[in-house]
């Protein structure tokens, strides 16, 4: 396993233990809005971890696309303010 899946995995496990994240439906959406994102790019969210993620804000899309609001901010995730209308169907 290398260590960016393996890094993605434990979030997304410690993600899952704290309730944080969203309906797959909605992740699917998300990513389909990320994919056709100009912001789309390679990332580098940790030392000799690239990855497919936004441009903006840095982070991997598989992560940033599960994730219910940012954790520690307590607001929505994407900086270039494309998911709020599907967010609202899913989201409260």
């Amino acid at each position: 396993m290398s260590l960016g899946k393996y890094i993605t995995d434990s979030v997304i496990n410690l993600l899952k233990n704290s309730s944080k994240l969203v309906p797959s439906e909605l992740k699917e959406q998300r990513l389909a809005i990320c994919n056709g994102c100009e912001n789309k790019g390679i990332v580098e969210p940790l030392p000799l971890m690239k990855c497919e993620g936004c441009t903006l804000c840095g982070c991997p899309l598989e992560t940033i696309t599960s994730i219910d609001k940012n954790v520690l901010l307590g607001k929505a995730l994407c900086k270039a303010n494309k998911w709020s209308e599907i967010d609202k169907q899913y989201l409260k």
